[in-house]
């Protein structure tokens, strides 16, 4: 009888100890899907700021994201490449809008506009560095 109750008793403890682990694990879930939603929230809030011409507060929310986020969506390329290019940071909007054509290519949804604002960025940056001259 008392093998029993010791067997019982771990059994117990185990089921406790899974169930607490599947907590933290859903815990741990919880918390990253509150992170990505706040990092897409920020990053919406970047395309706004950018839409109506508020370049230095979209660039800040642009910002944000890049310092937390893990991997780089593809749209957050093409928008910060364009704010970018109004902030008149032509080389900063060449590397950022190249990069969303290298992982778009002319297929993406903003390529057609990438591609002319890319064409503008270059042609800028090579005044600029000209009139440095």
């Amino acid at each position: 009888m008392r093998h029993f109750i010791l067997i019982l008793l771990s059994i117990v403890v185990s089921a406790g100890s899974y169930a607490q682990r599947q907590n933290v694990e859903e815990y741990k879930m919880q918390q990253e899907q509150i992170r990505k939603t706040e990092l897409l929230r920020q990053l919406d809030s970047g395309v706004y700021y950018l839409d109506i011409g508020e370049y230095a507060t979209a660039d800040s929310k642009f910002r944000l994201v890049l310092e937390i986020i893990i991997s780089v969506p593809s749209d957050l390329t093409f928008h910060f490449g364009k704010n970018s290019y109004h902030l008149e940071k032509y080389k900063q909007s060449i590397d950022w809008l190249t990069k969303y054509i290298q992982l778009k290519g002319t297929d993406g949804q903003f390529s057609e506009e990438a591609a002319s604002l890319l064409k503008l960025g270059e042609a800028a940056y090579l005044k600029e560095k000209s009139n440095e001259i």
